[in-house]
C-alpha cells in the first residue's frame, strides 16, 4: 500500500504519517528519475536505519508540494566501512535498484541487488540477485538470480559453475513487505554462509 502524506519540508525533514522524519545526515544515497513512468521526476532516498539496516523512501512527483510517499523500512543491510554501504542505482530499463554488499570485511563477501518495478500503481520487488564468494575457500562462490514476476530463478555455484533452475511464488511483492530475506533456493547448502550481516 502506498502512503499519501503532506510534507512540511521536503529536505532535510519529512513530516508524514507512518513515515520517519528525515534528516539530511541520515541520507546514505539518493537518486532522481521517473520511477513510475508518468513523465514526472521522482526521488528515492536510502536512509540510515537502526540495527545496521537502511530504509527506502520514494517520493513520487517529488517536485510537488505534496508528493506521494512509499516507505520500505529496513530494505537492506548497512555497514559502516567502505565496501559495506548500500547504494541506489538504475538498471538499463530505468528500474530502481537497491545494492547492498560486504566487499571489504572478513572472509565471506557478497553483493545483493533488489530490483524494484512499478506495477498496478505500486512499487514492487521484481527481482533479486545475490553473488557471494569465500576469500579462503576459493571454490565456494556463486550467484543466484530470481525473477519474482515470473517465479523463475537460476542458481550457479562452485568452481564448475553448476547451474540449477528453480521456481518461487510468482506475484507482486510490495517493497514495504520485503524484509531483506534471502530466498531459500539462493542459500548455500549448509545455510551458514554467507548471511546478510556476516562479517567474519
Amino acid at each position: 500500500m502506498r502512503i499519501f502524506a503532506i510534507l512540511a519540508v521536503l529536505l532535510p525533514a519529512v513530516a508524514a504519517a507512518q513515515t520517519p522524519e528525515i534528516n539530511a545526515d541520515e541520507i546514505i544515497h539518493e537518486i532522481s528519475a521517473d520511477l513510475d513512468a508518468d513523465g514526472r521526476t521522482d526521488k528515492a532516498l536510502l536512509l540510515s536505519d537502526i540495527d545496521g539496516f537502511a530504509s527506502l523512501v520514494i517520493l513520487s512527483n517529488s517536485e510537488l508540494e505534496t508528493p506521494e510517499i512509499t516507505y520500505a523500512p529496513q530494505i537492506a543491510w548497512r555497514g559502516l566501512a567502505a565496501g559495506t554501504i548500500p547504494e541506489l542505482k538504475l538498471n538499463e530499463r530505468g528500474s530502481l535498484q537497491v545494492h547492498s554488499m560486504n566487499e571489504s570485511i572478513g572472509r565471506h563477501r557478497w553483493h545483493r541487488i533488489a530490483t524494484i518495478a512499478f506495477r498496478k500503481n505500486d512499487f514492487i520487488l521484481a527481482g533479486f540477485t545475490y553473488n557471494w564468494y569465500d576469500t579462503l575457500e576459493l571454490s565456494e562462490y556463486g550467484t543466484c538470480d530470481v525473477n519474482f514476476l515470473t517465479g523463475n530463478g537460476v542458481l550457479q555455484r562452485g568452481e564448475n559453475a553448476e547451474t540449477s533452475a528453480f521456481t518461487v511464488f510468482a506475484g507482486a511483492i510490495p517493497i514495504e513487505d520485503f524484509d531483506d530475506t534471502i530466498p531459500e533456493p539462493c542459500l548455500p547448502e549448509d545455510h551458514l554462509l554467507p548471511l546478510p550481516n556476516a562479517t567474519d
